[in-house]
């Protein structure tokens, strides 16, 4: 599993295999995003609850997508920041 953020935004991201988590590290990371590999016993005391996808699922893997992500943080912030109340987010 891996988290993937920026400031207070983060989403799990669980693999099938450990190369497929090692490419989304190196893009995510490419895209000033943090990362951290966690466990099982790590996610549910601590990110449980946090938007979660599952890249074992072929309609997750095909349709996941980091700019997507980057897009709705920042749409987030700016909700937060009065400058975009009327503009679609997620958390």
């Amino acid at each position: 599993m891996l988290v993937v953020g920026r400031g207070e935004y983060a989403v799990i991201v669980e693999f099938a295999d450990l190369a497929s988590l090692q490419r989304l590290r190196q893009e995510a990371e490419a895209k000033q995003l943090t990362c951290k590999q966690i466990s099982i016993e790590e996610y549910i005391p601590t990110y449980c609850g946090r938007r979660y996808f599952d890249m074992q699922n072929p309609v997750t893997k095909k349709l996941f997508n980091l700019d997507y992500l980057i897009t709705a943080w920042e749409s987030d912030e700016k909700h937060h920041a009065d400058e975009g109340t009327n503009e679609w987010f997620i958390h």
